[in-house]
């Protein structure tokens, strides 16, 4: 009976003092670690910057029924453009430029040969000046251009040109005549102060044929007597 009391004192009180300090050893949460503290140093604001205001706050302005409609005076925000209309603009200024229209003027000029001997025209004025003669010079002369490079000074031109009809050979009315198609670069060289002028076949190598030398002389006399 003394042994059962002694087992029944063990399970009421023993080990429930046992349970509880062995909660104590693993996890429990120290309630004094607010005394480890340490303080800092305030924060503290750089001079070049300034506290922010408080007492500034949103307001939304009161719609009237009486108030006024927008003024032209007041900026917008810009509509969109289509790009269709960018390009149509591009293309328009840059047709006026190589049509030359208000920029002509008369150039003087005088032919000559390389060592090779062939033609060349200088012109007494700088590339800028002469560009914009060349574009209408060559329409007057009957060719499309085909191509005008600006940076590298260059128009491409192409004319188209019928076939001689030979008097022997009879044509049909409905026969069509065949067309040929002339085509050349015109290269544009600054020299300082002065502009040379040479014509070049569709492949870019410098012509010296008789029909170059005409070429020459047809830019020659437009440039120099421009139709106003």
């Amino acid at each position: 009976m003394r042994h059962i009391r002694l087992v029944l004192f063990v399970l009421l009180f023993i080990i429930p003092v046992l349970l509880i300090s062995a909660c104590g050893l693993f996890g429990a949460n120290d309630t004094n670690s607010y005394k480890k503290t340490k303080s800092v140093e305030a924060i503290t604001v750089p001079q070049q910057l300034k506290l922010p205001r408080g007492e500034y706050t949103l307001t939304v302005p009161e719609v009237r029924a009486d108030a006024e409609p927008l003024t032209g005076d007041i900026q917008l925000p810009p509509q969109l453009v289509a790009l269709a209309d960018i390009e149509k603009k591009v293309a328009n200024e840059s047709a006026v430029v190589e049509s030359g229209a208000g920029l002509r003027q008369s150039l003087k000029s005088h032919a000559t040969k390389n060592q090779e001997g062939t033609s060349l025209l200088i012109v007494d004025a700088g590339v800028d000046k002469v560009w914009p003669n060349m574009a209408p010079a060559l329409k007057e002369l009957g060719f499309d251009i085909d191509d005008a490079n600006r940076g590298s000074q260059i128009f491409a031109i192409v004319k188209e040109l019928p076939t001689l009809e030979i008097e022997e050979k009879k044509v049909d009315p409905g026969e069509e005549k065949q067309i040929i198609k002339e085509a050349y670069q015109i290269h544009l060289k600054g020299l300082e102060d002065k502009t040379q002028i040479t014509v070049h076949n569709k492949y870019g190598k410098l012509e010296g044929s008789a029909l170059a030398d005409h070429l020459l002389f047809q830019i020659q006399e437009r440039i120099e007597n421009p139709l106003k």
